[in-house]
Order: structure tokens, then sequence, then C-alpha cells
């Protein structure tokens, strides 16, 4: 690894995530498989800062290893070198052995030999890592270097998320194939049939018909596919077969009917079942039957046994194919589903922490630069940059809402209160073309909750309910008790007391579909740059970390409800006082030593410069030794440390603290993801999460003096 600094393995790390959510996008769109291992080597060569990288595919039959993709050899290595795959060679020895194999010089080796192609390259290290592929080994992606270093864990983990999800990209594209070969044979069935059989979806556009159709209609596929059935054959546009296709559309029932054919001009049995895309048409050529009528009738009781024979034929060949489709759909929603979470919880918590920790700085120091600008140009520019930041700091927020990882301090509040303290804010967020009404139930009990996440949640709701209304209309917000004996309460409740909070519009509602997805993380109806699809998804996390949940009701034309159901508070005693905005006094800065303890230098740099500007005293260490150093040597009345330093964490430096001053007030500054209520915190101390505005920080500086660590100050 080329990276020299933390700030080069930062960034190291950044592109790393990045590719591998590149490499997932391409693994997702399908495609060739030669062309993803290609395109997969040069992402790892240049996540790894490489120039060489390759996949090899096991050959067992020659039990040797075969470079069928790569970066950096030169001509004629790719798709004819191979490597033994046994213990004599890097690639061969995590093929046996199944672990992942990192090597920083080959030479100095005792478990394989440097194979000859790495040997002519001038590679002087490698890491090897096995592509699996249902269960089998499919082979190993190997990552080369000529230059001198060391290939990290972090490497490694990369390497290994890459295999993977070449792995996963195999498995999709050999069950794909197995889908197309079950639809290939119900293909080659319908084809069979001495029969014509044709499709149409729901705008009449032909779909498929088959080699019986295309002879009687006397038109090619190519001609007539994707077309409308009444366009290309007006005449057919009236009679009983016309009115047959559209009863079977309209009472999604199959229908049966005998009738001259005015394109064909000859008599058809023609058998329409409803589909899900529409209808598939089952057509027979009965003219020397009618012909010879008077002659068939002692056959007329066996025919039409026939008739029903065939058609039960065929209802059950059109179940299992619909059926099939419909599995294959419902297996490809859940497949893109689950990849589609799995992206997001990996985001929130690999790149969190780091990303709050850069907000942070940036934000800090456009808050300390914009004092002291005189030109107006570059006070626009600053404040143009902080709200950018502000705006990358709410949706890093979002992101942690919707994945349930978002710090929220959940107490007794008055619901009823909350709405009545925002009637302003709604007022004016919601603008002129909007009334709000509001029904509060007078005995409301208080509800367990953050009131910081509520007024969010409730602003949320009230300006989508805005957007549905684009000619204006109105908002009622209601609350109400709900008993835990009550009908109504969602099954996926726990049996308790709940707050329902309700926002009702009179907007244009939603679909079924769209009903279905509202929830899903940016899935939105709005047009592009109007929303980021995170809003319902942020409250429905936001509301299950609280033990309740969200419910949707909506109607076409009519509006839509939202109810969120909040658990009752089991101590109300605070609810009220929760409720009011009460002002922070705190001791003033004067006589106070703030120890600042942050292993990044840029943040710690900006939380001296916010304390110091308010007046008061700081000292600032990089590492938890260094504080319990400074606690010993100098006046101490408050530290404000970084829970996930390097080395010794900010909850170990304030348990061996506490060792020393059991008194000592903290406040924990963090950008992680994971909450930390669980960590065996104490009580008294506040958590602040970064990005923060200057005031965020004296606030919680205040307060944590108010609590009951301030009576010793040294």
């Amino acid at each position: 690894m080329t990276a020299t600094n933390v700030d080069d393995q930062l960034r190291l790390r950044l592109r790393q995530q990045e590719i591998l959510a590149e490499l997932g996008t391409l693994a997702l769109r399908g495609g060739q498989p030669e062309s993803l291992f290609q395109e997969s080597t040069r992402l790892v060569a240049l996540g790894l800062e490489t120039m060489f990288c390759k996949v090899l595919e096991y050959r067992p039959d020659e039990d040797q290893l075969l470079v069928i993709a790569g970066v950096g050899w030169r001509d004629g290595v790719v798709g004819h070198a191979r490597i033994g795959a046994d213990l004599a060679s890097p690639a061969g020895y995590a093929l046996k052995t199944g672990k992942p194999v990192i090597s920083n010089s080959l030479s100095a080796e005792g478990r394989f030999q440097t194979p000859a192609l790495l040997v002519e390259h001038g590679i002087l290290r490698a890491i090897n890592v096995i592509i699996r592929c249902n269960d089998a080994h499919f082979g190993v992606l190997e990552a080369d270097s000529r230059h001198r270093g060391d290939f990290e864990p972090q490497d490694l983990a990369f390497m290994q998320a890459a295999a993977n999800m070449l792995g996963l990209a195999l498995n999709r594209r050999r069950t794909e194939a197995a889908l197309a070969a079950s639809h290939a044979q119900t293909s080659d069935i319908l084809e069979s049939i001495s029969d014509a059989f044709y499709a149409v979806d729901h705008d009449w556009k032909l779909t498929y018909f088959n080699r019986k159709a295309e002879e009687l209609w006397g038109r090619t596929r190519g001609d007539l596919l994707g077309k409308v059935y009444w366009e290309e054959f007006p005449q057919a546009a009236c009679g009983a077969i016309h009115d047959a296709h559209q009863r079977a559309a309209r009472d999604q029932q199959v229908v049966t009917v005998e009738a001259m054919s005015p394109v064909l001009n000859r008599w058809v049995d023609v058998t329409i079942f409803p589909a899900d895309g529409g209808l598939s048409v089952y057509l027979r050529d009965i003219t020397r039957r009618k012909q010879s009528e008077d002659a068939l009738k002692r056959f007329t009781e066996t025919l039409e046994l026939r008739v029903r024979e065939r058609t039960r034929e065929l209802a059950e060949a059109n179940a299992r194919l619909t059926a099939e489709i419909a599995e294959r759909q419902k297996a490809e929603a859940a497949l893109m589903q689950a990849q589609r979470l799995e992206a997001i919880g990996q985001l929130t918590g690999g790149i969190a922490h780091d990303f709050n920790n850069l907000l942070t700085a940036v934000m800090g120091n456009l808050e300390l630069l914009r004092p002291v600008l005189a030109d107006g140009r570059a006070i626009r520019q600053a404040d143009s940059a902080l709200q950018a930041a502000r705006r990358g700091g709410e949706l890093t927020r979002q992101l942690l809402a919707y994945a349930r990882k978002q710090h929220v301090e959940p107490r007794a509040v008055d619901a009823n209160a909350v709405v009545l303290r925002m009637q302003d804010l709604l007022g004016r967020s919601l603008g002129g073309l909007v009334s709000i009404e509001t029904s509060l139930a007078p005995d409301l009990w208080a509800a367990r909750t953050d009131p910081v996440q509520l007024e969010s949640i409730v602003l949320n709701l009230a300006i989508n309910a805005r957007d549905a209304m684009p000619e204006g209309g109105g908002v009622r917000i209601a609350t109400r008790n709900v008993d835990r004996g009550a009908a109504a309460l969602p099954a996926e409740l726990e049996r308790r007391d709940y707050v329902l909070i309700m926002v009702e519009d009179e907007g244009s509602g939603m679909p079924p579909e769209v009903l279905a997805k509202a929830f899903e993380p940016f899935f939105t109806t709005k047009e592009i740059g109007k929303g980021s699809g995170l809003g319902l998804a942020q409250v429905h996390g936001v509301v299950q970390q609280f033990g309740g949940t969200a419910r949707l009701r909506s109607t076409v034309g009519v509006g839509t409800v939202v109810e969120v159901y909040l658990p009752r508070a089991d101590d109300a005693a605070t609810a009220a006082a929760d409720a009011e905005v009460r002002p922070q006094t705190g001791p003033p800065p004067g006589g106070i030593t703030v120890l600042v303890i942050d292993d990044q230098d840029d943040v710690r740099d900006v939380a001296v410069a916010f304390l110091e500007d308010a007046g008061y005293a700081v000292r600032n260490v990089s590492s938890g030794a260094e504080a319990l150093a400074a606690l010993d040597s100098g006046p101490v009345s408050i530290a404000l440390v970084d829970y996930g330093m390097a080395g010794m964490s900010g909850i170990e430096f304030v348990r061996q603290a506490r060792q020393r001053r059991q008194d000592l007030p903290v406040v924990y500054l963090t950008g992680h993801a994971e909450p930390l209520e669980s960590e065996g915190i104490d009580p008294k101390d506040r958590i602040l999460t970064k990005p923060y505005a200057p005031d965020d920080l004296l606030e919680a500086v205040r307060r944590t003096l108010d609590v009951g660590h301030c009576g010793s100050r040294p």
C-alpha cells in the first residue's frame, strides 16, 4: 500500500468502497462474465494502486489455473498462461488450503515458490483470494506488485469483497441460464402444437405468436410483434371474436367463441385466457368441421370432450408459464431489494464515522472563517459552502435514521405540545395554499421518543402532504391514545399502550403499487431534484428505533393518511418539561478549563477554536494517554473526548480518568453510526454527534456542567 499518512489511507479506503460499489453495479447488470472479469481486474488494480491483477479459472481435469482476465501482463498471457493448482504457487496454495494468501516478499517465502510468470514481470509481492460459485471453488483473484511495500488486512478485505461479488455474479448468470432454458422449453411446446397461439398485452400489442399463427396470418413476427392487433387487422375490430377479447379482458375470465374470422375468412375456434400481462389466445381453424357439420353431428359429444381436454391442457400450460414468470419476478425483486439494503448498510456502517469527521472539520473551519471575511462575495461563497456541508450532514443523518443507527435520546414527550409549538414553523413551511387543522386528544399520554426526532417526523410528513397537493388543500394533524387491546393495533407491534399521531392530506393519493414501495429508501414519485426518496424511509426507521411503527392508508383521488405509533412512556412526569424549550444558561466560561481529546488534528482544532472564542480556557491532546497525563498535571473542569480514537478509545480513557477524578464531567464526540447508549456510558455524560455547530458544542458543555458534575471544578 502506498498511503503514507492517515489522510492517504482514508482516501484509499474510500476509493476501495467506491470501487466495490461500482463492481456491485456491474455485477447486477449481468452481461458476459468475460467482460465482468476483465473490468474487475482493472478496478481491483486501481483500488490497490498496483499495475497487475488477474483472474485464474480452476481447470480440475488438468489441475491447473488458467489466466482468463488480467491487466498489466504482456501480450499472450491472458487466455493462455497456466499455473499449477498445487501448493507450489501462491494461487495454488490459496486454492488448495481454501484460505486467502498475502505475501509481502515472494523471495522470502517458505510456503511456496514464485511462478515463472511472476518472476518474468518482476513481481515482488502478491495477494490471492478464492472466487466461490455455488459453494465450489471457481478460481482465484490475484493482485501483484513489482514495488516494495505491504498489503494491509484492509486490502485483503477489499479483495475478498470483490471476489465475493464475482462469485455472486456467476451464481446469478447460471440461475438466469436455467430460467432461460425453462422458458425455451415452454416456447418449444407452443411452437410444436398444430394450432395458432398468440398473446397481447393490456394495450393490445402483440407480444408473441407461434409458427402456426404466422402461417395463418401470412405475416412474419418481425413485421407484427409490438404492434397493436386491431390496427394491423382492422377488419377484426368488430364481431363475435372482438367481443370475446373485450369480455375476457374486462371480466378476467376464460372466453371461448366459434365464429367466422374476418381476418382469415374461415371458421375458427378461439379460446382466450386472461394473464397477468394481458391475454393469451388459442385459435383453431374449424372450417372443415363446419362445412361437414351434418356428417360430424354424431361425433359432437366426442368433439366437445376433446375440446375441453385440450382447453384444460392449455390452461395448465398457461398457468405453469404464468407461475414461472411470477416466481422469477419475485426472486429478482427479492434479490435486488436485499442487495439495495445491503449496500445502504455497508455505506452507513463503513464510512459514516470518517465522513462525519470530515464534515466537522469543513463546517467548523467555515464557521471560524466567516467572521473574518471582509469581501461580500467571499462571505457568500463561504455561506454557500457551509450550506452544502450541512446538506451532507443531513443526508448522513437520513441514511443513519433509515438504517436505525442514529443516536437518539428517548424520553417522555408531550406530542400535543410538540405539534402546537410547531404551528408557526408548519405554516411557513407549507405555504399559503395549504391550511392546517389539528385535532389533539386532551388526555393524550406521554410518548416515549426524542422530541427533536418527533419534530422532524411531523415536519417531514407535513411537507410530503403539501407536495401531494400542488394546487393547495388541507392538512389535518390528529393525536389519540391506543390501548394494548385495540383491534386496530398493527400486528407487528408488541401488545402495549401507544400514542397515535396521524397526518392526513387531501392530495392525489397513491395507487397500490406505489403504496407498497413508499417506505423503501430512495423510492420517490417526485421529479428529479425534487426529493431524495429518504423522507418516509427516515420516518419509518426512526419510529421503529423507538419501538413503534408507521402505517400508510391512501386512496387515489381522495388523499393519504400516515399513522405513526409511538410507545406510551413509562414515566410521564417529565413529558411537559421536555416539550418546552428551556434556555440553558450553565456556568460562565471564566474559570473553566476544557480538555479536548481527539486524534484527528483538524477536528480537534475546530473544537478548540469554538471553545476559546466562547471564553473557555482550553487544553488539547491527541490521545488517551496524553489526556491522562494532562489530567494529572493541570486543571481540568470538563473533558471533551472523541469516542472512536485509535489506541485507547474514548470510553477507556473515561474509565481510567474516573479512577483519578470520579466526578469528572465528560462529553463524548462521535461520528460513529452505531448508538452508544449500550456501551456503559454514565447517564450524566452527554453524547454529541458529528458534525456539530458551535452552539451545539457550547450547549453540550453547559448542560454537562449543569447536570451535577459541576460541584468540583479544579
